[in-house]
């Protein structure tokens, strides 16, 4: 592993083989951490955010936790690969929080697809930044601004409803469990360190959903 220090090097070499078959194999589980890099990112609603990549260690972590848990790895791997909101062409970047709480993410979209009649002028101008900030075509007129974010957020639900049912009720709770143990590590890590959050913003009629939020700060638009 490239002369890396990763706690998975350690702990396989000392698995005993007598065991190995009931775990995945190191190569795969390095695989799927390494993807789960490029499309996840340390971000939750407790106002914890982390822009830099997982570190290597943390997404074998996580794929290790949903395979030990019944979850198809592969299957989610391959949602988030496909995703693309606004018709984007880069990668997005999954904030963890997604995974985390799936249904409660959409419950906040259905919320604001029922409310868009009230967006401010401000709230359409964040709305037509952050689509280009994505990579995506963001319309002066208002009406064809509304509809490309409209479809977005719905491609927001479905993604996330898909996920909700890959992950299951055991997968999510096992995962929160995981994050919130790592959490705490990494708070403690920080305690002497400027405190790496975002202001939360307003639930309720009216404004830019959390959610897109929590979308747009995780583009990676694969800048050369």
């Amino acid at each position: 592993m490239g002369g890396t220090t990763n706690g998975w090097d350690i702990w396989y070499s000392r698995l005993d083989p007598e065991w190995s078959d009931e775990f995945v194999p190191q190569s795969e589980l390095q695989r799927w951490g390494e993807e789960f890099q490029q499309l996840v990112r340390l971000s939750d609603h407790s106002g914890y955010t982390q822009a830099e990549p997982l570190p290597l260690e943390d997404a074998m972590t996580l794929a290790f936790v949903l395979d030990q848990t019944g979850v198809n790895v592969e299957a989610i791997l391959e949602l988030c690969r496909t995703y693309t909101p606004f018709e984007l062409d880069g990668t997005v970047t999954i904030p963890l929080c997604f995974l985390l709480d799936p249904l409660g993410h959409v419950d906040g979209l259905i919320e604001q697809l029922q409310d868009m009649w009230q967006l401010s002028e401000p709230d359409l101008d964040e709305i037509r930044q952050g689509i280009e900030a994505m990579g995506g075509a963001a319309p002066e007129d208002t009406d064809m601004l509304l509809e490309v974010f409209r479809t977005g957020l719905l491609t927001m639900v479905r993604f996330l409803t898909e996920l909700e049912r890959l992950l299951g009720e055991y997968g999510q709770t096992t995962l929160n469990a995981w994050w919130q143990g790592r959490l705490i590590g990494l708070l403690s890590e920080e305690n002497e360190a400027r405190p790496r959050h975002r202001p939360r913003t307003g639930k309720g009629k009216g404004g830019v959903p959390d959610v897109f939020r929590d979308l747009i700060q995780g583009l990676d638009l694969d800048e050369d």
